[in-house]
């Protein structure tokens, strides 16, 4: 049976800087905090509202803060439906740094300094502390404005793209750098988890056996492990730490954590997941700005659609969500509306709906193979019911993934992909 007490996880939340009542906190039917390198934490809760008077007192108005344990977030979406219990209320609230950069945009241009400092500059007016990697210093950099308009994020991910790092932000923390300096760097918190046949043997709230993986698929052999904790401090781990494995042969190593779930239910164990440290490959920009700025990302039509959904990590998944084609930033999307919204920004027209989009490829003879997609920068990967945008390094997605995850980076192997697709009407490097 579910519990929610202000004595266990739910007294962790703080709404408005102060405890939830009692009589909030036992409205509470369900509820999960979400870290990843991936995107934005998030705070999701449901609450029973049988006369929708959570709803009219605003408590969780949008903007309002809502933070748990070490994590400052904000209200970012208060929606009612109906279950079996009656009305509830569903309340979503994201990073307030991660926020902060989302919508600090317009002409920027700092000189003489590298991507780190750029990063940890940003970082320091959104209001976070900053873990970074040393890189080279450049002449200038710039938050791109224009139809190529960027957000402080979207820059600072761009960078890190550009020299071989990863970014992302967890616990007011903003990291910068490459996945093996950040296992191996010395501040980095380290958590052992250890299992054995023996019982005895096993670590304190380690619950089953660890779920590892290695597929062939992954050119690098990079591991991936899921583990399930009942510690009393499991709810402390964030990605950034180290997960270091013992006793699972061939997966006993340190792993870089990237995704944390900490359900608001004390029966429910913290899902910890983890990868091997793997660095993604450096992507220089195509082209550079006049003036010598080494900042200017390519202009080609396949840039600008895969920009465009790179730049909406974070956001919410809503299953059917219509965003305006026009909005220059939309909240909310589901899989076929990301890959929609972003081709008209660089310029193209594609229906609504994965398998819409999958029989207008096919009729214009645009289908390629799962394998070629994957390889291809801004082809479409199809499986029913949902369509990924390829990275093109035949590892990674942006998609609208899901409701639990929003919109994120997401892996090519083990997904089940059946079709590959160029969108019609795009122009695609030879």
């Amino acid at each position: 049976m579910a519990t929610y007490t202000l004595d266990g996880r739910v007294g962790q939340l703080l709404v408005r800087g102060r405890e939830l009542h009692a009589d909030v906190a036992e409205a509470v039917l369900g509820g999960s905090v979400e870290l990843s390198t991936q995107a934005a934490t998030q705070l999701s809760i449901t609450l029973s509202d049988p006369d929708l008077s959570l709803l009219a007192s605003c408590l969780f108005d949008r903007g309002a803060a809502c933070d748990y344990a070490d994590l400052k977030l904000a209200v970012a979406a208060v929606e009612t439906r109906s279950d079996a219990s009656g009305p509830v209320l569903e309340v979503s609230a994201r990073s307030l740094g991660w926020r902060r950069l989302k919508q600090a945009k317009g002409a920027l241009v700092r000189r003489n300094l590298s991507p780190t400092e750029f990063a940890a500059l940003e970082a320091k007016a959104a209001g976070l502390r900053f873990v970074g990697e040393a890189s080279a210093r450049r002449r200038q950099i710039a938050r791109q404005t224009g139809d190529q308009a960027e957000t402080s994020w979207d820059t600072i991910q761009r960078l890190a793209q550009e020299i071989g790092f990863i970014a992302f932000e967890a616990a007011g923390i903003l990291y910068f750098g490459r996945p093996t300096w950040l296992v191996s760097r010395s501040g980095a918190r380290r958590w052992s988890v250890t299992w054995s046949p023996d019982p005895a043997q096993v670590s304190p709230g380690l619950v089953g056996v660890p779920e590892c993986r290695r597929s062939e698929d992954d050119a690098s052999a990079a591991a991936e492990v899921t583990v399930d904790l009942v510690a009393e401090d499991a709810d402390q781990i964030r990605p950034g730490d180290v997960l270091a494995l013992a006793g699972v042969p061939t997966f006993s190593a340190s792993y870089l954590v990237t995704s944390v779930r900490i359900p608001l239910d004390d029966t429910r164990p913290v899902v910890v997941s983890a990868q091997t440290p793997v660095n993604p490959a450096p992507q220089p920009p195509a082209s550079s700005s006049s003036g010598g700025s080494t900042s200017s990302g390519s202009s080609s039509q396949v840039e600008k659609f895969v920009a465009a959904a790179i730049r909406q990590a974070g956001d919410r998944y809503v299953y059917g969500a219509e965003a305006r084609l026009s909005d220059p930033d939309p909240d909310a999307f589901d899989c076929s509306e990301l890959v929609q919204w972003a081709a008209y920004q660089a310029g193209v027209r594609i229906p609504d709906g994965s398998a819409a989009q999958l029989e207008y490829c096919r009729r214009k003879g645009t289908l390629i193979s799962v394998a070629t997609a994957a390889r291809t920068r801004g082809a479409l990967l199809f499986k029913p019911g949902h369509v990924a945008i390829s990275l093109g390094d035949g590892r990674h997605t942006i998609e609208a993934m899901g409701r639990r995850y929003g919109v994120r980076r997401g892996d090519v192997a083990g997904r089940g992909w059946t079709h590959g697709a160029k969108v019609p009407g795009m122009r695609y490097p030879k």
